[in-house]
């Protein structure tokens, strides 16, 4: 996987490159062996000292272990603490590192509510090229992101667009140098922004990356992407240009920059009046003994539709040992901040966000790791009238027991001041009038020991809500069998109850999956989503074989059906991709 931000928050595993191993079970212990090509792992030639670390995770006894010792309450990734690796000789230079990724997959798309049916074919590829060690150029051709599993389904009874995840490979890779400016809430880009537009993917043309180091302390990027007109939805051509560095200072903090442009395309030429850009700087801290961390930004928006209060800016300290979590966070966005590349749900607003959460370990029992009390604090106010827009605070108690289950119990009080009418369902039914609401309910949530075969996570909270109540619960399963399957089903449920005259809701999202290993390159997964919110039934279904590394044959299967109409089938897609790795 790969590692951002200093292994603060783990490992992403979405990433992957060229490795290999085998694993021998005896009967008092178990040894693993592998084999990490080094045309998989970037480094200057002779360099023969390299920081690493070994961790071991033992489920049974609840035991993370480490060559090099990392503090109790940290992240066993974190870069903080690595030891040397001395090499004897230094490691060889790898010479020409080319990869191309070519594919080739066929498709067939049916619409059963137009009566369409569309066969075809498609192809195209990415090239991998290591300019430097430390430097590398990505470039792709007709990228198709087909065999990407589709988004798993929320209910949304927010005012506010949901966040995604990216999960197309292209993107992926390096995506830290790129996506980790702003908050999670301001980014100033947002790589779903680039060829998905309400749900239709739209065609790119081609696209690429420059990404590495210039320097030991110095990384920088460039991201160009050319997407073509799709007519159904009349949306035209578009090119993304992304621009950033980042320049370590201290012991592990960073200064980063980024510039974003948006420009539409007339056919083959720019339209000069149509374009979005977006300039930011952030400074990003962490401590060398890891207790404290922290972002401060400020971003500024460029386009042709207004000349004043287009800024964003935030600034978040965290302090935190094994006892101690407290934090604070505040964030403004201008009314007239406009980052049409990345994700900025809300605007014109000043926002305050305490959080201190204090651990308690008992010196005696084997039942309970830690608890102590929590309190959280989240209020929104217009950042022009200073009128409070919304708020959430809420106190609770948190408990985590020695076989890794806890629990936790929070009371929360809410206030929200509607200016646009609004239906809490967001099923369609009368909106509310505009006016202040203030709201309370209690919540409870438990997730059991996930070293089990079988286990669960499990959350309920009553309370009033708007000017009704409002119960939800939600239930997730997981069982595997080892060491060839994993079943889980998610559960989310919200019955809603508003006075006379506005719409009720009894809300189900429900999400059954499954995941078969039949051998370590034959795979399957297969997921169901049925939501009420939105009356959609959707499968999707893969098999993958990887038949060598990185190569993969894909046949997927993705189906929709309207819950209303008795089940219909509303359309279906059917693609069978093959693609390739070849290392030159």
């Amino acid at each position: 996987g790969s590692i951002d931000g200093g292994g603060m928050f783990g490992v992403t595993t979405a990433w992957d490159n060229k490795w290999f191993s085998e694993v021998h079970c005896f009967e008092d212990r178990w040894e693993v062996e592998m084999a990490i090509p080094f045309k998989t792992i970037r480094y200057k030639k002779g360099m023969d000292t390299w920081r690493i670390n070994f961790s071991r995770n033992d489920l049974k006894i609840n035991e993370n272990s480490s060559w090099i010792p990392v503090p109790r309450g940290y992240n066993i990734a974190t870069l903080a603490y690595t030891g040397l690796l001395k090499w004897d000789a230094p490691p060889p230079k790898t010479g020409t590192n080319i990869s191309l990724i070519p594919y080739v997959l066929g498709r067939a798309d049916l619409d059963y509510i137009n009566d369409t049916k569309k066969p075809g074919w498609n192809a195209g590829g990415d090239a991998k090229f290591v300019l430097t060690p430390a430097m590398n150029l990505d470039l792709t051709i007709n990228p198709d992101f087909s065999q990407v599993e589709v988004d798993r389904q929320v209910t949304n009874l927010s005012r506010f667009e949901l966040f995604f995840p990216e999960r197309r490979q292209f993107f992926i890779e390096n995506s830290d140098l790129f996506s980790n400016f702003g908050f999670r809430a301001i980014r100033p880009f947002f790589s779903r922004r680039i060829g998905l537009s309400s749900g239709n993917a739209i065609p790119i043309y081609a696209g690429a990356r420059l990404s590495g180091k210039l320097s030991k302390n110095l990384r920088v990027g460039l991201l160009n992407m050319q997407t073509a007109p799709l007519d159904k939805i009349l949306q035209p051509g578009e090119n993304y240009t992304v621009a950033v560095f980042n320049q370590k200072i201290f012991n592990r903090s960073n200064i980063a920059g980024i510039f974003v442009n948006r420009q539409k395309f007339d056919g083959a030429k720019p339209n000069g009046s149509d374009y979005n850009r977006v300039i930011g700087l952030d400074y990003n801290l962490q401590s060398k003994n890891n207790k404290w961390a922290g972002k401060f930004f400020y971003h500024y928006s460029f386009d042709n539709l207004s000349k004043r209060k287009k800024m964003a800016n935030a600034a978040w300290l965290q302090y935190q040992t094994p006892k101690w979590t407290i934090m604070y966070n505040h964030e403004e966005v201008q009314k007239n901040y406009n980052a049409e590349v990345g994700y900025v749900p809300r605007k014109q607003y000043f926002r305050i966000e305490p959080i201190v959460h204090y651990r308690i370990y008992p010196k005696k029992g084997k039942i309970i790791n830690n608890h102590g009390p929590k309190f959280y604090d989240s209020q929104y106010w217009n950042d022009s009238t200073w009128k409070l827009l919304d708020s959430q605070i809420g106190a609770g108690w948190q408990m985590s027991f020695q076989n890794r289950s806890s629990v936790g119990i929070t009371g929360e009080h809410w206030f929200t001041n509607l200016y646009f009418p609004f239906d809490p369902t967001r099923t369609g039914g009368k909106p509310l009038p505009l006016g202040n609401y203030t709201y309370y309910d209690a919540l409870v949530e438990y997730a059991s020991d996930f070293r089990k075969k079988l286990n669960y996570t499990a959350a309920g909270s009553y309370g009033t809500y708007f000017n009704g109540t409002r119960l939800a619960a939600n239930l997730t399963l997981n069982y595997r069998i080892q060491p060839w399957a994993i079943f889980s089903v998610s559960v989310d449920h919200n019955r809603i109850r508003l006075p006379q005259d506005y719409a009720d809701a009894t809300l189900f999202l429900i999400s059954p999956r499954a995941e078969f290993s039949f051998t370590r390159k034959l795979f399957f997964t297969t997921f169901f989503q049925y939501n009420t919110q939105v009356n959609n039934f959707n499968i999707n279904a893969r098999l993958q074989w990887r038949f060598r590394p990185m190569s993969d044959l894909f046949i997927v299967v993705t189906q929709n059906y309207g819950t209303q109409q008795n089940f219909s089938i509303k359309n279906q897609a059917i693609v069978l991709k093959l693609n390739y790795w070849l290392n030159l």
